[in-house]
């Protein structure tokens, strides 16, 4: 027997007597079958049904790919809803067999929300909510909506170049979305999250297809800071990864004309991380500027420096070159309390660095083409910068200028026998190589000072 009605006859056995009892359950029962068998017979009967009605609701939360909308069923049409959602298109009055996308949500009248994606950004989107029962499908009013403009995508380039005040990054746009880029760079602070507004730093960069690099300066020295890139249009900014660094240890010097420099610690020992560029020396007397007559000074065994190529902006971008002679001058080349490093300096280095075939691609900096001078002209992808050193290749003097782009070597103050057997060090961009060898004193080298 029905549930219902074992339920219903427990109920009536309660309340009546035996004889009333068994009419109020039989009327109770026929009335409950004829109305069951009533609506069933509706199902089946289309004349007695009809299509839903639907209202289309506002879209919301529209984005550049998303949007939330929804719709609410008022009316089922006298049979169940079997399918409910929303369809839309970039064409007007999109149906189930014409759209760009839909929805399928869950059965049932009432209210629903659906979500829709994949959409083009800055794009005109026309969007219906439909329901459907045994009779068909109806369609509610047609809302038209644009896409917003997508925001530009950024990746944050790795920190490289790092000594104790300065550092290189960059990024890369990824994606420009729909509006132009007006502003680009990277933002730095010694807190997590650093933003346009709130920050230690910020660069504004030029982007050479998509890519830009940026410097980063006035760090502090044995610090740790967090960088991302940023862009703006005209919809907002979007950053890029977030990146942790640390600055090295070291101290800021001063040279007797006021030049200022970097230095670095690589293991027990403090070095400058710029090659030198005094035109004095120590006592205050001046150094040669050798130019034109640079031979003849070797061969009277005077000190003296140049530029390469007799070019100043040079001194700034990779320092002076100096020969052997101002090198070993009593008058002292670099600032009180330093000293020319010697070739036993240059080697205790080396073996910090593990050995000469480690040590050049962690002396070298980064920088190359693209970048401005100064730079190295070819790529290394193993030249890391590590250590801090920042090796740039200068190039070097003898009876002409050489190698500017692609060597560069230091002095030692350490010499063999007589004036054609001085030691210097030497490095290639192509190698990660890095020795020493023997040559004339009268030749024109670069200088790092070393800490006494």
């Amino acid at each position: 027997m029905n549930k219902y009605l074992i339920n219903k006859y427990l109920t009536l056995q309660h309340y009546y007597s035996a004889p009333l009892f068994l009419l109020v359950f039989l009327i109770s029962t026929i009335t409950f079958l004829l109305l069951t068998t009533s609506c069933e017979k509706d199902e089946d009967d289309l004349s007695k049904i009809s299509l839903p009605s639907v209202v289309t609701n506002e879209l919301t939360e529209v984005s550049a790919t998303t949007a939330i909308g929804g719709a609410i069923i008022t009316k089922e049409g006298g049979c169940s809803i079997t399918a409910r959602g929303l369809i839309w298109c970039t064409l007007e009055y999109p149906t189930l067999e014409e759209h760009s996308g839909i929805t399928s949500e869950d059965t049932g009248g009432g209210e629903f929300t659906s979500k829709l994606s994949g959409l083009v950004p800055k794009t005109t989107y026309y969007v219906r909510a439909y329901a459907s029962n045994k009779t068909g499908t109806a369609y509610g009013e047609q809302i038209q909506f644009t896409t917003k403009s997508e925001l530009p995508k950024i990746i944050t380039s790795n920190v490289r170049d790092i000594i104790i005040t300065t550092a290189t990054s960059g990024g890369m746009v990824e994606n420009e979305g729909c509006e132009a880029v007006t502003e680009l760079g990277v933002v730095w602070s010694r807190f997590e999250g650093p933003t346009v507004e709130n920050n230690d730093g910020k660069t504004t960069d030029v982007a050479n297809n998509g890519e830009f690099i940026s410097y980063i300066t006035e760090l502090s020295a044995d610090t740790k800071y967090y960088l991302r890139a940023y862009t703006k249009n005209q919809l907002g900014i979007t950053y890029g990864d977030q990146i942790e660094f640390k600055t090295h240890k070291g101290e800021i010097l001063t040279d007797i004309d006021g030049n200022v420099y970097q230095t670095v610690v690589i293991g027990e020992q403090k070095w400058m991380a710029e090659n030198l560029r005094t035109s004095r020396y120590s006592n205050g007397e001046n150094i040669i500027h050798g130019n034109n007559h640079w031979v003849d000074l070797g061969t009277n065994e005077t000190g003296a420096w140049c530029w390469y190529q007799n070019q100043q902006v040079n001194d700034y971008l990779y320092g002076k070159m100096y020969n052997w002679y101002a090198v070993n001058d009593e008058r002292g080349l670099c600032p009180q309390g330093w000293r020319v490093p010697t070739y036993e300096d240059f080697e205790e280095m080396i073996t910090h660095l593990g050995g000469k075939e480690k040590a050049g691609k962690k002396l070298k900096s980064t920088r190359a083409l693209p970048e401005p001078h100064p730079r190295w002209s070819t790529y290394n992808a193993q030249t890391t910068n590590e250590s801090g050193f920042s090796a740039l290749p200068g190039g070097l003097l003898s009876h002409n200028f050489y190698y500017l782009g692609t060597y560069s070597s230091w002095w030692t103050s350490t010499r063999y026998n007589n004036h054609l057997n001085c030691v210097f060090y030497y490095i290639w961009g192509s190698s990660n190589y890095f020795d020493n060898t023997l040559d004339d004193s009268r030749i024109g080298r670069y200088v790092r000072c070393i800490k006494d």
